[in-house]
């Protein structure tokens, strides 16, 4: 088993959505915030996965034929550029070929996964076979070398209960967590539903891809909810969360647990 070197997750910074406001700025202008977030959160998915760059001459195939995701960033430096062989396996946690961002485990250890280009789309559950080519620099595979099998459907997904949204993010960034809160305002497009979501002191923005095959469910502003997601913060400088996204695989991973409409001490 590959170990796992916090500072390569560290480095995994600029593949979840990009710099939320704080709550009080967020409550003057929800719907602009909101839309503003979503634009964000596009924008920096497409620009993590680098743009292929187009090479003068070939790079040649490097020696080392690597195994696990996360050995794409911790190849020596001069063989980044290189196109390296790779064989793996990896499970689905979340896919969104949308915004280019894909979550699951690789071998036992959860990871940012770079596929959500992948011509075939991927879905929650699916464990899949791959054995191609992948440039690490570029963080790219080469999908005309590279083939992908599904090798088990619908595998279920175990998460961890959080009830601590803000305890130890470190430690919990890209697992699949299980959390319960309320649902503060939706935003509802055509490709994803936005969650802004508050549990216990934490504010943390929840993003659904749409399923054509499953409908979104219905959320209301006071909605109480329990949800299986990734769980993605950001950090600071200063190395404390800035912003905490959680993104839904499918749409039975949300269920709604009661509504503070209903809720007598709120009348």
């Amino acid at each position: 088993m590959v170990s796992v070197n916090s500072s390569v997750v560290e480095h995994r910074s600029t593949e979840t959505a990009g710099a939320w406001s704080h709550r009080d700025s967020y409550m003057l202008d929800l719907d602009r915030e909101l839309k503003r977030i979503v634009g964000i959160a596009g924008g920096v998915l497409l620009f993590a996965i680098p743009a292929q760059a187009v090479d003068t001459v070939p790079q040649p195939m490097a020696s080392r034929v690597l195994t696990n995701i996360y050995e794409i960033w911790t190849a020596p430096r001069k063989e980044r550029d290189q196109p390296h062989r790779i064989h793996t396996e990896v499970l689905i946690y979340y896919f969104d070929a949308q915004w280019n961002n894909a979550w699951g485990e690789c071998l036992g250890e959860t990871a940012y996964l770079p596929l959500a280009d992948c011509p075939t789309v991927l879905k929650v559950g699916q464990r899949v076979a791959i054995d191609g080519v992948i440039i690490p620099m570029r963080e790219r595979f080469l999908w005309d070398k590279t083939q992908i099998r599904i090798l088990e459907e619908n595998v279920k997904l175990k998460a961890e209960e959080l009830r601590d949204l803000g305890k130890e993010p470190k430690k919990h960034k890209g697992r699949l967590v299980e959390v319960q809160g309320l649902v503060d305002r939706v935003l509802d497009d055509p490709t994803h539903l936005t969650v802004r979501f508050l549990s216990g002191t934490v504010v943390a923005n929840a993003f659904l891809v749409k399923d054509p095959d499953q409908p979104a469910p219905q959320l209301h502003a006071g909605d109480l909810i329990r949800m299986k997601c990734v769980y993605s913060p950001q950090f600071d400088l200063n190395g404390d969360v800035s912003d905490l996204s959680l993104f839904i695989g499918r749409p039975s991973d949300i269920q709604i647990t009661g509504s503070l409409s209903k809720d007598a001490r709120f009348d």
